[in-house]
């Protein structure tokens, strides 16, 4: 359920033709990355003519539609990258579905537990792919890092600690700073750290506590810091910000050493380094295919088109993953 390790992708080519729901910053990161591969990318939509008209020229995608029920109707369209805001996540996929779209939907793919079963109802009625877009998760440096866990480099986990912060500074127009729009740290950054320290233990936490700061004008956390318990009595930390600066970090302490990933959520395509401190010894082992982030989510989804569903990011571990971000975010009072 957590870890599967991620197949070699390279030099696999792709006939899934794709359409984008969103014209932000991470849709254009998506179709630049496909286009990167020779990945295909046939429409975008917005929510204005002109917005996606331009979107399209900018990236010479052929097909502009200004409304995403638009998009869901063009049969040139086989599959869908919703990269809209998180409240509109779940409404979102379950349309794609039942307009018989594949889906591969931007992180964090649901508020909680409860949206993402509706979602995969829609998508097992419809017979169609779903997956949650944690393109960090796919990057061949988590591959070493489990091997090296495996092969006991670092003795038996104890503790872990991961971090995703940066400081935007005071923009209440932005949708990371509205609590309707599903906004805040937690949700934006903080569920990456999740994810991770998730994956690494293999399990999900037995306990699980958050204290942060909420924004008076934005009402969302704009910097917070949490603690997790896993079976095993593994214990782990993390912080996440929009308004404070820190290091980006994933460490897993062992009885006999350590390891730091320290580019855990945008590792170099080709050469990301991995640290391993074992009894005393240390080493930086560097691992990378070439592949860019999102154009390898876009073969993996393909590589796995008839399941369904990746074993590296099933619907267990979303599900999962959505109910701890509700869990903590109640904690937060912040409770959708």
């Amino acid at each position: 359920m957590f870890f599967t390790p991620t197949p070699d992708l390279t030099g696999r080519t792709s006939t899934l033709r794709w359409g984008v729901l969103g014209t932000g910053n991470i849709a254009g990161q998506f179709v630049d990355h496909l286009q990167a591969h020779g990945l295909n990318v046939v429409a975008a939509a917005s929510r204005t003519e002109a917005k996606a008209a331009a979107f399209c020229a900018d990236k010479g995608i052929a097909l502009a539609h200004g409304t995403y029920e638009a998009l869901l109707a063009d049969a040139e369209v086989d599959a869908v990258y919703i990269s809209l805001p998180n409240h509109l996540h779940a409404p979102w996929t379950i349309q794609c579905a039942q307009a018989g779209k594949h889906v591969l939907c931007e992180k964090p793919v649901a508020l909680d537990a409860a949206e993402f079963d509706a979602m995969v109802h829609a998508v097992q009625a419809a017979d169609v792919f779903f997956m949650e877009g944690f393109m960090y998760r796919f990057h061949p440096q988590w591959n070493v890092v489990h091997q090296l866990i495996a092969d006991g480099r670092i003795g038996e986990v104890r503790t872990m600690h991961a971090s995703f912060c940066y400081n935007m500074g005071v923009k209440l127009e932005n949708i990371r700073q509205s609590r309707p729009a599903a906004g805040g740290g937690l949700m934006d950054v903080g569920c990456y750290c999740l994810s991770a320290l998730r994956m690494i233990a293999g399990a999900e936490p037995v306990a699980a506590h958050a204290t942060g700061h909420i924004g008076p004008a934005s009402e969302v956390d704009e910097w917070m810091a949490g603690t997790l318990t896993f079976p095993g009595d593994i214990t782990a930390t993390f912080h996440s910000a929009t308004r404070a600066a820190q290091p980006t970090l994933v460490a897993i302490y062992g009885d006999r050493g350590f390891i730091e990933v320290p580019a855990p959520w945008h590792p170099d395509p080709a050469a990301a380094k991995v640290r391993v401190n074992g009894d005393g010894q240390d080493e930086w082992i560097e691992a990378g295919d070439g592949l860019k982030a999102l154009a390898r989510e876009a073969l993996l989804v393909e590589h796995h088109l008839a399941d369904r569903q990746v074993p590296q990011m099933n619907w267990d571990n979303s599900r999962g993953q959505a109910a701890l971000l509700a869990r903590l975010r109640a904690e937060l009072g912040l409770a959708f």
